[in-house]
């Protein structure tokens, strides 16, 4: 038999029974561990999503982009994303990430980096709307969440 291409401690985690899903959540936990920023996965999703798994990880993608730009604007010991998504019913899948932040919001939908609307959230909102599911973003003592409701 051949030998391991890579040494198996260097193998990133498995985070997610679904192949994309894990690949972009693993890219994430790197980039996340880079920035000293720890992440808090359950990613409880089935191997095959009932929706285009682009769809899912552009919304996630957006999610984690936007997470880990409000955590480095904190000191370390504050830092702390979260991310849940699972399937509440055959039916319906739900995503919630939630992270720290700064306590400076310029408008839920407006983005901290640079003037007018976050294309992140907008882009989200569209795919959810599509889904006739449900965003909501709450933001309390220093936490921003965004929990998605996606109907299959």
């Amino acid at each position: 038999s051949f030998p391991p291409l890579r040494s198996p401690d260097l193998a990133p985690p498995t985070l997610c029974a679904n192949p994309a899903v894990d690949a972009l959540a693993g890219h994430y936990d790197h980039e996340a561990h880079s920035l000293g920023v720890p992440v808090d996965w359950r990613l409880e999703l089935p191997r095959q999503l009932a929706i285009p798994e682009a769809d899912f990880c552009m919304m996630l993608g957006n999610l984690l982009e936007n997470a880990l730009h409000a955590s480095q604007k904190l000191p370390p010991e504050q830092r702390q994303v979260k991310v849940l998504a699972r399937m509440l019913s055959p039916a319906m899948l739900g995503l919630l990430v939630e992270n720290r932040y700064d306590g400076v919001l310029k408008g839920t939908l407006h983005s901290t980096k640079h003037d007018g609307m976050g294309i992140g959230l907008v882009s989200i909102q569209t795919a959810v709307s599509r889904y006739g599911g449900s965003m909501t973003v709450e933001t309390e003592n220093g936490l921003f969440r965004v929990n998605i409701l996606l109907n299959l």
